[in-house]
C-alpha cells in the first residue's frame, strides 16, 4: 500500500477525479505514466490488510443513545468514527436498495452473507427495542456483529464506490494525502460564519475535514474548498448543545452538529489538536516572540547581494514538483535570474515559471496592487503577462487595502517551493535588484552605441550586458518607467551611471519553511474569501503538515546551510490578512534582541526612522538602542552599535538642489531627526544628555556605501544603495526580512512584512572584546561576508574581522576605512551629500572647489571597499520639514 493515494476517475462520482491541495486542483501535478503508476487509487482505500474494530459502546449524555466507537486502519492511516445502531441499520437499508435497483458489480453479493448480516442487525435492533436494554447493545457480541457487517462491506469494491459508504466511513479526497498529516475526524456539519449573530441567518451544509493545524470545509454542491480555518494560539471553542463556536485571530464560525454527542466529539477532537500544537510546537518558544509561529529547529543560509540570491531562487523554482508561492511588492516577469557567463532567456523569470506551469506545477503569485496616482507598478501588466503563460496553472492576485488602508502595501518578499523551502528577503524579483560584490556603476557591454533612444525587441536583451533595458536603473534620475518595454533603456547608459544595489536575503528549510508558507496561505485565502469567493478559478490553499523527503538535489538544503533556531515574524493586520488583532512581532524581536545583546549590534537598513518617546513616530527601535547604550555606560562595559544606511533616500530627484528633491527632503528630515537632530527624538541627541560626543562615538557609528568608475574617459562616483533589512547581534542572532526601520514596516497595521529571527545552534571559537567567545556559524559568517565587501578585504578569514568590539577593529579598521574613503570622495568628486555643506546655497561653491587633477588617481588608490561616513550634518541649517505636504498624512512618510 503506497502512502500517497490519489482518487481515480469514476471511483467517487461526487468528487473531482484528482486529489487536490487547492480547491479543484490536483496535488500531484506530475502527469507522466510513470508518476501515476506510483500511487494506489481511492477504490483500493480498504484492502485486505486493513482492519476495522468496534472498540467500545458509549452511552451518550445528551439522549441516552448508545454510540459505537469504531477504529479503522488503512495503511499508515488510523482514525475513529462514532455511529449509532440506527446509522448502521440505515447503511444496510441503503445498500439493499442499491442491490434491488440492480446497481451491481462482479463482486456484489446478491444473497447469502449480506442478507444474513442484515438479518443479524435486525435481530439486534428488535432485541434492543423489545427488552429496552442498553446493556444488550453494549455487549461484546453485538459489537462483533457490527464489526463483521462493516468488514463485509469493505470486502466489496462496488460498495466502496458509493458516496453513502464513503460518507459513513468519513472519507474524502483529502483523507489519505500524506503531506496533510493523519486521517482525522470528517463529516457533514451545518455552518454559519461571523454573520451567525444576525437573526435567522441561514445554515449551510458543508463537509468538514479536521487536520492537525486546521479545518477544511467543502461545498458539497461543487466539492470545492470553501474555506480553511487555521488553528493558532488564540483558537478557542465553546459548545452549547449541538452547536460549537470556534474562533481564531482571523475569524469566527459557528457549527451545528447532528446531535449534542456529535458536537462533543468534534469539540474534543479539535481541542486535542489545538492542545498538541501548543504543547509540541510552542514548548521551546518561551524565549521567542509572541506571534503566529513558534521557534523551530531548522536549517538556513544567507545571501549577500542579488546575484547569488537570484541564482538560488532559479534553481529552487526549477525543482518545484507541486506548487510555487511568490509574494512581493512588485515582480518583473522579464528579469534574468542567472546572467553568467552571458544572458540567456531560459533564465528569465517568466520562462522558468512557464516551464514549471507546463509541467503541471501550480503557481500562486500575490503582489501589491498599487493605487493609481501614487505608485506606477504596472501590476496589471504583470498579471496579464504571467497568466497568459498558462491560464490553468498560474494565478496572480493583486491586492490592496480599502479606504485609509489604501496607503499601505504588501511589502513582504517571499518565494516558497512545495512548502518546504522558503526564501525570505528584502529583494523583490524586479528590475535593478540583481547585483554582485563588484557593484559596477556602468554596463556598456558590447553595445556602446546603445542609448535611451535605441530600439530593441521587447523580448530579447542585447548581448554583452548584465543589466539589459530597464534593469539598468537609476531611480534618482528616472523612477517612472514603461514596464511593457522591458529591454528598452529608459536612461542613457552612455552618460548616466546605474545605482548599485546592496541587499540581504536568506532561505529556510523544514518546519520554518512551512511557517512562512502558512503566512502566504493565510493572506492568499483572505484575499480569495473577501474579493474572489465566487471565482472558482481561484483556489483556496491548504498548508502541508508532513515534510516529504527531499527528492531533488536542487531542493536539498544549501551546502552552506547552518543548523539554527528560526522564528517567522510578521507585521500584519486586518487589511492584509484579516487578522482581528495586529501582529507586530518584527518590532518586538528587534527590541528584544537589542535589549538582550551583550557586545554589539549591526544594522543595515533602507530607512532609519524611529523617535525616542514621541507619538509622531511610534516604533521603539531608537528607544531600545538608547537604553542599551545607557546600560553599557552604567556598567562601564564596551558595546558597539554599527548602522549602515543609504546616503540618500531613493526617490527621483537631485539632493543637491532644493527645488528638485522635495520627496527626498521629506524622508531625510525624519531620518536626520532619528539619527542626530533633535535632543528629544534622535538617538545621538538623546545620548548627548548623558555622554559627550567623544563618548558617543565610542558606542555609535553611522556609515554608508559609495563607489566610483570610469565612464566616457571621465571618473564618476555615486552611491551604493543599501536596501537591506538586517540586524545581527553578538555574532549569534540575526533578523533578516522585508521590514524597514520605520512605522510603516514595524507597527503591524500598515505595510505587511515578513522576517526571520535566526539564532545559531552551531557554534565556533572566536574572540569578543579580547576574550574567548563562542560565535554562531550563521550570524558570524554573514557578518564577515558583509564586512569583507564593505571594507575591501580579500577574504573572510582575515583575523581582524573576528573581534568587532575591539578598538583595533572599531577604530583602526572600520572607522579608519570610512574616514579615508570619505575624505578621498570629497576631495576628488565633491560628493553630495557631505558634512561640509550645511545649506543648499553652499552646494555650488563646494562643488566648484576643484582638486588637483594630477592627484585624483593617486587619491583614488587609497579607497578600499565601499564604506564611507554617513553625513549627519548635511543641510543641518535647512528646515527640511517645510517640503512636506499637509494634504498627505505624516504616517505615509514615517
Amino acid at each position: 500500500m503506497t502512502s500517497l493515494p490519489t482518487i481515480h476517475e469514476n471511483i467517487y462520482p461526487e468528487l473531482p477525479s484528482t486529489s487536490s491541495f487547492s480547491s479543484g486542483q490536483s496535488l500531484f501535478t506530475r502527469t507522466s505514466e510513470a508518476a501515476l503508476e506510483e500511487y494506489e487509487f481511492l477504490h483500493n482505500f480498504f484492502s485486505t490488510e486493513n482492519t476495522l474494530q468496534v472498540v467500545s459502546a458509549i452511552e451518550a449524555i445528551d439522549s441516552g443513545n448508545i454510540w459505537y466507537e469504531i477504529f479503522i486502519t488503512h495503511g499508515q492511516f488510523e482514525w475513529t468514527i462514532h455511529k449509532k445502531l440506527t446509522d448502521i441499520l440505515l447503511l444496510d437499508w441503503d445498500l439493499s436498495i442499491y442491490r434491488a435497483l440492480g446497481f451491481t458489480g462482479p463482486d456484489t453479493p446478491k444473497e447469502g452473507n449480506a442478507l444474513a448480516k442484515s438479518k443479524g442487525l435486525s435481530e439486534i435492533s428488535n432485541m434492543a427495542f423489545i427488552l429496552k436494554s442498553k446493556e444488550v447493545l453494549m455487549k461484546d457480541h453485538i459489537k462483533s456483529v457490527i464489526a463483521d457487517f462493516l468488514n463485509s462491506i469493505l470486502a466489496v469494491n462496488a460498495y466502496k464506490r458509493l458516496s453513502i459508504v464513503i460518507n459513513f466511513f468519513e472519507i474524502s479526497k483529502f483523507s489519505f494525502i500524506l503531506a496533510l498529516g493523519n486521517k482525522e475526524k470528517e463529516g457533514f456539519l451545518q455552518k454559519r460564519s461571523s454573520c451567525c449573530l444576525v437573526k435567522n441567518a441561514s445554515w449551510n451544509k458543508r463537509w468538514f475535514i479536521l487536520k492537525k493545524n486546521f479545518l477544511i470545509y467543502l461545498d458539497p454542491s461543487k466539492n470545492n474548498v470553501e474555506g480553511v480555518f487555521l488553528f493558532d494560539t488564540n483558537t478557542t471553542l465553546k459548545q452549547r448543545n449541538d452547536k460549537i463556536a470556534i474562533k481564531n485571530f482571523s475569524h469566527r464560525i459557528l457549527l451545528k452538529c447532528p446531535s449534542a454527542y456529535h458536537a462533543t466529539v468534534w469539540k474534543s477532537a479539535i481541542e486535542m489538536n489545538v492542545a498538541k500544537i501548543l504543547e509540541y510546537d510552542w514548548k521551546n518558544s518561551r524565549e521567542g516572540i509572541v506571534c503566529h509561529s513558534p521557534i523551530r529547529n531548522a536549517r538556513a543560509h544567507w545571501f549577500v547581494d542579488g546575484s547569488d540570491y537570484f541564482s538560488a531562487v532559479a534553481d529552487a523554482l526549477l525543482s518545484a514538483t507541486e506548487e510555487i508561492f511568490i509574494s512581493g511588492w512588485f515582480l518583473a516577469p522579464h528579469i534574468h535570474l542567472k546572467r553568467r557567463p552571458e544572458l540567456n532567456n531560459k533564465w528569465m523569470l517568466k520562462s522558468i515559471l512557464k516551464e514549471k506551469a507546463d509541467e503541471g506545477v501550480k503557481i500562486y503569485i500575490l503582489i501589491y496592487d498599487g493605487p493609481d496616482g501614487f505608485i506606477k507598478l504596472a501590476d496589471k501588466f504583470v498579471e496579464n503577462t504571467l497568466e497568459t503563460l498558462n491560464k490553468n496553472n498560474i494565478t496572480v492576485l493583486r491586492h490592496r487595502g480599502k479606504e485609509l488602508d489604501i496607503l499601505w502595501s504588501h511589502h513582504e518578499k517571499l518565494v516558497i517551493i512545495d512548502q518546504r523551502v522558503a526564501f525570505v528577503s528584502g529583494i523583490d524579483l524586479t528590475f535593478g535588484r540583481w547585483d554582485y560584490e563588484g557593484h559596477p556603476l556602468t554596463d556598456l557591454g558590447n553595445t556602446t552605441e546603445h542609448s535611451v533612444s535605441s530600439k530593441t525587441d521587447n523580448e530579447t536583451p542585447l548581448k554583452g550586458q548584465l543589466w539589459p533595458g530597464l534593469d539598468y536603473a537609476n531611480e534618482y534620475v528616472s523612477a517612472g518607467i514603461d514596464f511593457t518595454k522591458p529591454f528598452k533603456d529608459h536612461i542613457d547608459r552612455q552618460t548616466c551611471p546605474r545605482i548599485p544595489w546592496h541587499d540581504i536575503a536568506c532561505v529556510a528549510y523544514d518546519d520554518a519553511a512551512k511557517d512562512v508558507a502558512r503566512h502566504f496561505i493565510q493572506t492568499w485565502n483572505f484575499v480569495k474569501a473577501t474579493e474572489h469567493r465566487k471565482d472558482d478559478r481561484i483556489s483556496f490553499l491548504i498548508p502541508k503538515i508532513v515534510s516529504i523527503p527531499f527528492g531533488d538535489k536542487n531542493l536539498d538544503p544549501n551546502v552552506y546551510a547552518s543548523k539554527v533556531q528560526v522564528q517567522v515574524l510578521r507585521s500584519v493586520s486586518k487589511w492584509a490578512a484579516g487578522l482581528k488583532e495586529i501582529e507586530s512581532s518584527i518590532e518586538d524581536a528587534y527590541v528584544k534582541t537589542i535589549e538582550e545583546s551583550e557586545h554589539y549590534i549591526y544594522i543595515e537598513n533602507q530607512f532609519f526612522i524611529s523617535y525616542r518617546n514621541q507619538e509622531i513616530v511610534k516604533n521603539g527601535i531608537v528607544s531600545a538602542l538608547c537604553r542599551r547604550i545607557e546600560r553599557a555606560d552604567r556598567e562601564k562595559t564596551k558595546f558597539r552599535l554599527y548602522i549602515v544606511l543609504p546616503l540618500i533616500p531613493m526617490f527621483e530627484g537631485d539632493f543637491s538642489k532644493a527645488n528638485k528633491s522635495r520627496q527626498i527632503q521629506v524622508f531625510a528630515n525624519y531620518q536626520y531627526h532619528s539619527i542626530s537632530r533633535g535632543d528629544e527624538t534622535s538617538l545621538i541627541g538623546s545620548l548627548r544628555k548623558l555622554l559627550t560626543e567623544d563618548q558617543i562615538d565610542e558606542y555609535v557609528c553611522f556609515s554608508s556605501l559609495r563607489t566610483y568608475a570610469e565612464l566616457n574617459n571621465e571618473m564618476i562616483s555615486d552611491i551604493v544603495y543599501v536596501h537591506s533589512k538586517l540586524m545581527i547581534a553578538d555574532d549569534r542572532v540575526a533578523i533578516i526580512g522585508s521590514a524597514n526601520i520605520n512605522d510603516r514596516s514595524l507597527l503591524g497595521d500598515r505595510d505587511s512584512e515578513v522576517a526571520l529571527w535566526i539564532k545559531d545552534m552551531e557554534m565556533v571559537d572566536s574572540t569578543m572584546n579580547g576574550q574567548p567567545y563562542k560565535v554562531g556559524k550563521f550570524a558570524s559568517g554573514l557578518r564577515k561576508k558583509i564586512f569583507v565587501e564593505h571594507l575591501g578585504l580579500s577574504k573572510v578569514d582575515t583575523p581582524v574581522l573576528n573581534d568587532v568590539v575591539s578598538d583595533e577593529f572599531y577604530h583602526d579598521v572600520w572607522e579608519k576605512t570610512a574616514d579615508t574613503n570619505t575624505i578621498v570622495y570629497d576631495e576628488v568628486f565633491r560628493s553630495i551629500p557631505s558634512d561640509v555643506v550645511r545649506r543648499f546655497s553652499q552646494v555650488r561653491r563646494y562643488q566648484n572647489e576643484s582638486s588637483d587633477e594630477r592627484m585624483k588617481s593617486q587619491l583614488l588608490d587609497k579607497v578600499n571597499g565601499y564604506l564611507v561616513n554617513f553625513p549627519k550634518q548635511y543641510l543641518e541649517d535647512e528646515d527640511l520639514s517645510k517640503k512636506q505636504s499637509r494634504l498627505i498624512p505624516v504616517s505615509v512618510f514615517t
